[in-house]
Protein backbone atom coordinates (compact mmCIF):
# COMPACT_ATOMS: atom_id res chain seq x y z
CA UNK A 1 0.00 0.00 0.00
CA UNK A 2 2.67 2.36 1.08
CA UNK A 3 4.59 1.80 -2.03
CA UNK A 4 1.56 2.65 -4.43
CA UNK A 5 0.97 5.94 -2.35
CA UNK A 6 4.81 6.86 -3.54
CA UNK A 7 4.20 5.56 -6.92
CA UNK A 8 0.89 7.76 -7.01
CA UNK A 9 2.75 10.89 -5.82
CA UNK A 10 5.72 10.63 -7.87
CA UNK A 11 3.38 10.24 -11.16
CA UNK A 12 1.25 13.24 -10.12
CA UNK A 13 4.38 15.74 -9.81
CA UNK A 14 4.93 14.49 -14.27
CA UNK A 15 2.07 15.75 -15.49
CA UNK A 16 2.41 17.29 -18.63
CA UNK A 17 2.34 20.97 -19.78
CA UNK A 18 -0.56 22.69 -21.25
CA UNK A 19 -0.19 22.20 -25.13
CA UNK A 20 0.41 25.21 -26.73
CA UNK A 21 0.27 24.15 -30.10
CA UNK A 22 -1.20 21.76 -31.82
CA UNK A 23 1.35 19.38 -32.67
CA UNK A 24 -0.60 18.39 -36.34
CA UNK A 25 -0.06 21.56 -37.73
CA UNK A 26 2.59 22.74 -39.97
CA UNK A 27 5.57 24.83 -38.41
CA UNK A 28 7.74 26.38 -40.33
CA UNK A 29 11.29 28.78 -40.38
CA UNK A 30 12.47 31.51 -41.94
CA UNK A 31 14.86 29.52 -44.54
CA UNK A 32 16.14 33.15 -45.77
CA UNK A 33 17.70 34.59 -42.59
CA UNK A 34 20.69 36.25 -42.42
CA UNK A 35 21.99 35.30 -38.73
CA UNK A 36 24.20 38.49 -38.38
CA UNK A 37 21.15 40.65 -38.86
CA UNK A 38 19.33 38.65 -36.14
CA UNK A 39 21.76 38.95 -33.68
CA UNK A 40 21.81 41.43 -30.73
CA UNK A 41 19.48 42.61 -28.04
CA UNK A 42 15.55 41.98 -28.12
CA UNK A 43 12.48 42.01 -25.63
CA UNK A 44 9.65 39.61 -25.36
CA UNK A 45 6.54 41.59 -26.34
CA UNK A 46 4.47 38.39 -25.89
CA UNK A 47 5.13 34.74 -24.92
CA UNK A 48 3.13 32.15 -23.07
CA UNK A 49 2.72 31.83 -19.54
CA UNK A 50 2.61 28.22 -19.80
CA UNK A 51 6.11 27.63 -21.59
CA UNK A 52 9.27 26.35 -20.50
CA UNK A 53 11.01 29.62 -21.70
CA UNK A 54 10.51 33.11 -22.99
CA UNK A 55 7.84 34.87 -20.99
CA UNK A 56 6.39 38.35 -21.64
CA UNK A 57 8.79 41.01 -20.84
CA UNK A 58 11.80 38.84 -20.61
CA UNK A 59 15.18 40.41 -22.19
CA UNK A 60 16.82 38.28 -25.15
CA UNK A 61 20.23 38.58 -26.30
CA UNK A 62 22.03 36.38 -29.30
CA UNK A 63 25.41 36.86 -29.89
CA UNK A 64 27.79 34.52 -31.87
CA UNK A 65 30.25 31.99 -30.38
CA UNK A 66 32.28 31.15 -33.73
CA UNK A 67 31.17 28.89 -36.52
CA UNK A 68 27.66 27.47 -35.95
CA UNK A 69 27.75 28.00 -32.19
CA UNK A 70 25.37 30.74 -30.53
CA UNK A 71 24.60 31.99 -26.98
CA UNK A 72 21.07 33.35 -26.10
CA UNK A 73 20.61 34.75 -22.92
CA UNK A 74 17.28 35.19 -21.95
CA UNK A 75 16.14 36.07 -18.28
CA UNK A 76 18.68 35.22 -16.02
CA UNK A 77 19.64 32.06 -17.92
CA UNK A 78 22.64 31.41 -20.82
CA UNK A 79 21.43 28.88 -23.18
CA UNK A 80 24.79 27.74 -25.32
CA UNK A 81 22.96 27.47 -29.13
CA UNK A 82 23.65 25.40 -32.34
CA UNK A 83 22.45 26.45 -35.61
CA UNK A 84 21.39 23.43 -37.52
CA UNK A 85 19.41 25.39 -40.37
CA UNK A 86 18.60 27.94 -41.42
CA UNK A 87 16.37 29.42 -39.15
CA UNK A 88 16.91 26.84 -37.10
CA UNK A 89 18.57 26.77 -33.70
CA UNK A 90 19.29 23.53 -31.07
CA UNK A 91 20.76 22.92 -27.22
CA UNK A 92 22.69 20.39 -26.86
CA UNK A 93 20.46 18.04 -26.22
CA UNK A 94 17.33 19.73 -25.50
CA UNK A 95 15.20 22.78 -26.74
CA UNK A 96 14.79 23.52 -30.28
CA UNK A 97 14.64 27.58 -30.95
CA UNK A 98 12.93 28.14 -34.43
CA UNK A 99 12.76 31.86 -36.08
CA UNK A 100 9.24 31.55 -37.58
CA UNK A 101 9.29 34.80 -39.14
CA UNK A 102 10.71 38.14 -39.05
CA UNK A 103 10.20 41.31 -40.30
CA UNK A 104 12.45 42.70 -43.56
CA UNK A 105 14.34 45.10 -41.10
CA UNK A 106 14.93 42.73 -38.60
CA UNK A 107 13.12 44.78 -35.49
CA UNK A 108 10.20 42.12 -34.68
CA UNK A 109 10.60 37.92 -35.10
CA UNK A 110 8.95 35.27 -33.91
CA UNK A 111 10.36 32.23 -31.84
CA UNK A 112 8.70 28.61 -31.43
CA UNK A 113 9.28 25.29 -30.85
CA UNK A 114 7.93 21.90 -32.83
CA UNK A 115 7.14 20.39 -29.69
CA UNK A 116 5.18 23.52 -28.49
CA UNK A 117 7.01 23.83 -25.04
CA UNK A 118 7.21 27.42 -25.98
CA UNK A 119 7.39 30.45 -28.53
CA UNK A 120 7.20 34.01 -27.97
CA UNK A 121 7.15 37.19 -30.07
CA UNK A 122 10.15 39.71 -29.57
CA UNK A 123 10.64 43.07 -30.87
CA UNK A 124 14.02 45.08 -30.52
CA UNK A 125 11.97 47.72 -27.92
CA UNK A 126 9.80 46.89 -25.76
CA UNK A 127 6.83 49.14 -27.51
CA UNK A 128 7.12 47.27 -30.79
CA UNK A 129 4.57 47.96 -33.37
CA UNK A 130 0.87 46.91 -33.63
CA UNK A 131 1.18 46.07 -38.00
CA UNK A 132 3.95 44.00 -37.03
CA UNK A 133 2.54 42.47 -33.61
CA UNK A 134 -0.42 41.47 -35.98
CA UNK A 135 1.76 39.69 -38.37
CA UNK A 136 3.13 37.72 -35.66
CA UNK A 137 0.10 36.77 -34.01
CA UNK A 138 -1.23 35.42 -37.45
CA UNK A 139 1.92 33.53 -38.08
CA UNK A 140 2.07 31.71 -34.67
CA UNK A 141 -1.72 30.79 -35.09
CA UNK A 142 -0.71 29.54 -38.77
CA UNK A 143 1.80 27.07 -36.74
CA UNK A 144 -0.40 25.91 -35.00
CA UNK A 145 -0.43 27.61 -31.55
CA UNK A 146 -3.42 28.66 -29.29
CA UNK A 147 -3.53 32.47 -29.10
CA UNK A 148 -6.00 32.15 -26.50
CA UNK A 149 -2.81 31.38 -23.77
CA UNK A 150 -0.55 34.29 -25.47
CA UNK A 151 0.02 37.12 -23.08
CA UNK A 152 1.20 40.46 -24.20
CA UNK A 153 3.76 42.82 -22.53
CA UNK A 154 1.23 46.24 -22.06
CA UNK A 155 2.48 49.77 -22.43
Amino acid sequence: MRFALILLALLAGCTAPPALRDAQAPITSVATMDVDRFLGDWVITAGFAAGDIGHAGDRVTLSGVGGDAYLMRIGAQSIPLTRTAAGRFAQTGGQRFWVMWVDGDYRTALIGDPAGRHGWIMDRRAGGSADRMAAARSILEWNGYDLTQLTEVRQ
